[in-house]
């Protein structure tokens, strides 16, 4: 059950112009406009959390591609031959990196 707690905040004026024009326009009042703002500042802190977590593992992400990279180029190669594809021989060699 969600509850609603009241609070008292200091605004600069013309933030509280702003944010009641905005509120008219929209059918929202004070707290509704204030909040609906505060969650799209929370959501993106976790969108700048989330790319931060990309940008430290890029170097990681990057090795394990290039360590894939070999059996991607042997299958796709298998397939434009129009030979036999290594699919399967290339399946054992994955289940065996993964070991």
């Amino acid at each position: 059950m969600a509850t609603d707690l009241k609070v008292t905040i200091s605004l600069h004026r013309d933030v509280l112009r702003h944010v009641e024009a905005e509120g008219r326009k929209r059918g929202l009042t004070r707290s509704a406009m204030i909040e609906q703002a505060l969650r799209a500042w929370q959501q993106m802190d976790v969108y700048r959390q989330l790319a931060d977590g990309y940008v430290a593992n890029r170097e990681a992400d990057r090795a394990e591609a290039e360590s894939w990279l070999p059996l991607v180029v042997e299958a796709l190669d298998g397939e434009r031959a129009g030979g036999n594809s290594p699919r399967r021989s290339v399946a054992r060699r994955v289940r065996r990196k993964r070991k």
